[in-house]
């Protein structure tokens, strides 16, 4: 992700408000369409679940460096 490779985080409101978007924006089936409310289709639900899966890696990331456990 272009924050870590430029040891850059100050994106994280930013990144947060698109996470709370694409959660928002899921469909009662737990999928995502091409538009919020369209119905669900694997080629969304997979982007939607990398982006989660890339988050969750990036928390991991912001929060080892907050607690000095990365190493420059």
């Amino acid at each position: 992700m272009a924050s870590e490779l430029l040891d850059d985080f100050r994106t994280d409101k930013t990144i947060e408000r698109g996470m709370e978007w694409l959660l928002d924006s899921r469909n009662t089936d737990n999928g995502w369409g091409d538009f919020k409310s369209n119905f669900s289709n694997v080629l969304c639900t997979f982007e939607g679940l990398d982006t989660m899966i890339k988050f969750r890696k990036y928390k991991n990331k912001t929060k080892e460096n907050e607690e000095g456990k990365v190493k420059k």
